[in-house]
């Protein structure tokens, strides 16, 4: 897609991750020529690309110095994830990912739990954030993700390398909450979107809210349906009346908000630490 904005003198192509990084150390010693290609490159965009071309694009120039490595390899994989998204999905999907991704960002969590892996678009939001703080870090965050569909599971390989960043539960919610009963782990994002009942999505939150951290966010779908029809259990369910239940009773140890549009996103934060 890049060839079609760009002359070779003013990008440089890579075809996988082997590449980027023998390109990385390449350019990095030769500062001349990186920043000749860069100039070429931000001159082209700025004077003759549209904005919905350059927001594509624009990453690929956005180079932190603070965690230079980190803020590229992020900038290549997330580049590539939105290139793929706009061919495969809707762009209310593509502001899905980008949401839960930039959240994920800026809560910076060691242990995310996911509940319901799904087609494995906030999948993959969760695993770049964690996959960028394991490059600018010592920290090694952990992404784990429910399903009972073993397909689900197998889909997400496809574009993720499992390694010890993903720890797939290839079980009911209710299956896992006993095992990590058993093996208690403090989790810092926290995102439910296995069941579309009220009564499981609430089970659900109850089953694993004592094991967030003070200032630990969950995310929960599907809490705004876009009408009566979609309050049916195959499309948003009756998942909305889980978040005013909790909203009622458990606003003395959540506070929590709700994005009326994707079909409803509610951004929850757990109270408990020093100022709130």
């Amino acid at each position: 897609m890049t060839s079609r904005f760009f002359t070779p003198e003013e990008f440089v192509r890579v075809d996988n991750e082997k590449e980027f990084m023998e390109a990385f150390d390449y350019y990095l010693n030769q500062p001349r020529e990186r920043n000749a290609i860069v100039l070429k490159g931000m001159r082209r965009m700025f004077h003759q690309h549209t904005y919905f071309q350059g927001g594509i694009l624009i990453m690929t120039f956005t180079i932190a110095k603070k965690n230079l490595v980190a803020d590229l390899y992020l900038a290549w994989l997330h580049n590539l994830d939105l290139m793929r998204l706009y061919v495969s999905r809707s762009n209310k999907e593509m502001g899905y990912y980008n949401l839960l991704f930039s959240i994920a960002i800026a809560a910076h969590p060691r242990v995310v739990l996911e509940l319901g892996t799904g087609p494995g678009l906030s999948s993959l939001a969760f695993a770049r954030a964690l996959q960028y703080y394991r490059k600018c870090s010592l920290v090694k965050g952990v992404l784990h993700t429910c399903d009972i569909d073993p397909d689900a599971i197998r889909r997400l390989r496809r574009y993720l390398n499992f390694g010890t960043l993903v720890m797939p539960h290839p079980v009911s919610t209710d299956e896992l909450a006993v095992q990590w009963a058993k093996q208690p782990v403090p989790i810092d994002l926290l995102f439910i979107d296995a069941y579309h009942s009220h009564e499981q999505s609430l089970k659900d939150f109850k089953h694993f809210a004592s094991y967030v951290v003070p200032n630990g966010l969950v995310i929960m779908h599907d809490t705004f349906p876009l009408s009566e029809q979609h309050e049916q259990i195959q499309y948003s369910g009756t998942v909305w009346k889980t978040a005013q239940s909790i909203k009622k009773d458990y606003r003395e140890d959540f506070e929590i908000m709700t994005i009326p549009y994707l079909c409803g996103i509610s951004l929850l934060r757990k109270k408990g630490a020093k100022y709130f």
